[in-house]
């Protein structure tokens, strides 16, 4: 918390917001983010949630009302709990709820990104892969919407 504290006062630029991420630790990691978070302002300092991270510690739309109003930003990528895998959105275990409609319960408008890793390696460094990558949020949004 110091290092925190001592960046927002040296080095943090006016209007800027940290947003301190889950990890896949589980579900009560994010009530100790919270915690955290609670002592500084909330227009300094919240907490990211990263869904894939979430998904991991096993409840994605429980980690995102647990932080509530601290949110300043989510991480969305999909994976199968075994590993940070960063799979496009249905390819893991990604419920719709968590993904979309828990944010939008709880009003969250700010930044939400979606976390895709490229599945070749490299091996294909053309624009196949991302607009392939793009359809597949494409439909899966689609789908839950």
């Amino acid at each position: 918390i110091r290092s925190l504290e001592s960046f927002i006062d040296d080095d943090l630029p006016d209007g800027a917001v940290v947003g301190v991420e889950n990890t896949p630790e589980g579900h009560s990691q994010v009530e100790g983010l919270v915690d955290m978070v609670s002592g500084f302002d909330p227009g300094s300092v919240g907490i990211t949630i990263d869904l894939g991270h979430a998904i991991m510690g096993g409840d994605a739309a429980g980690a995102l009302r647990k932080a509530g109003d601290r949110i300043v930003s989510i991480h969305a990528h999909d994976n199968g709990r075994a590993g940070d895998d960063h799979l496009v959105p249905g390819a893991g275990l990604m419920p719709g709820t968590a993904g979309f409609d828990t944010p939008r319960t709880l009003k969250f408008a700010g930044p939400f990104a979606w976390e895709i890793r490229d599945p070749t390696g490299g091996d294909d460094p053309g624009m196949a892969i991302l607009i392939g990558i793009l359809k597949e949020i494409r439909d899966f949004v689609l789908r839950r919407t």
